[in-house]
């Protein structure tokens, strides 16, 4: 008896219909793979196992931010970096850091479809005198990585401060009822912050004798390296010496600034006193 026979007899027994030679053989021959030869073990491996060619490829915009000397206690202007996935595959991104000082904010997604882009906003709030560095960390799952942008600022004590031009005027003497032209005081913002003058005024022994005219200064707020100007005039009402004071408030170190005047007045030729 083959083995064909011995394996077919109990089957015959039992089903209510006979079984055909062809059904049997495939019904033993099932485990082998052999009844697909449309997928071989080797196309089945390959299909499984095949890696995908379509990958995340991250871009960044810049790899370094500097930022411009910034005040202690104050913020920089913004400056943005893009993050783009220039493959065809999701980009997933993970936190998005960047250290003190250095702070960010963005519109990113968690995934970042193919070809498409976000953008990182990053600013700067110094708190030491000096250069200071940073780092902006992006993680994804790029084979590539991570990712990251450099960070620089230099953060500076905010110190106003003026230069005064001249300290002191000096009129000669001049007959009463007569005065002069006005003469130039120029001040100079020459700190690293805004100069604010409240006020320029006339003050001392004989302040009715001198005069501010177009006066440029009180009120102006003066950017570092900028300057303004006001003039005085000198009309004395008295023979003899005469003096006076302007007084310039500020917000520099040493408010108020002093410019002092003198003068003298004369009797007048022919002694008719205006």
């Amino acid at each position: 008896m083959s083995w064909l026979d011995r394996f077919a007899g109990p089957i015959r027994r039992r089903a209510r219909a006979p079984l055909s030679l062809a059904l049997l053989v495939a019904a033993a021959c099932a485990d082998d793979g052999a009844t697909a030869p449309h997928r071989t073990p080797a196309a089945r491996a390959s299909a499984d196992y095949a890696p995908s060619s379509v990958q995340p490829v991250v871009y960044l915009s810049t790899d370094n931010l500097t930022f411009a000397p910034q005040a202690l206690g104050t913020s920089s202007a913004a400056q943005t970096v893009v993050v783009a996935n220039n493959g065809g595959g999701l980009l997933y991104l993970g936190p998005i850091i960047a250290n003190a000082p250095f702070a960010q904010t963005n519109n990113c997604p968690y995934v970042l479809a193919g070809y498409d882009s976000c953008t990182i906003t990053v600013w700067y709030t110094p708190t030491a005198s000096g250069t200071q560095y940073g780092w902006l960390s992006i993680s994804s799952n790029a084979p590539v990585g991570p990712y990251g942008v450099t960070l620089t600022g230099t953060g500076y004590v905010p110190t106003p401060a003026l230069s005064l031009t001249p300290t002191s005027m000096g009129f000669g003497t001049l007959y009463l009822g007569t005065a002069t032209s006005g003469r130039p005081v120029k001040i100079t913002s020459t700190g690293n912050v805004p100069l604010v003058i409240a006020s320029a005024t006339l003050g001392g022994a004989n302040p009715g004798d001198f005069g501010i005219w177009n006066d440029g200064c009180s009120g102006a707020t003066l950017a570092p390296g900028t300057s303004c100007t006001l003039y005085v005039t000198f009309e004395p009402l008295r023979i003899g010496t005469r003096t006076a004071t302007i007084t310039i408030a500020h917000n520099a170190a040493g408010s108020p600034s002093v410019v002092s005047l003198s003068g003298a007045g004369a009797k007048p030729p022919g002694g008719i006193i205006p």
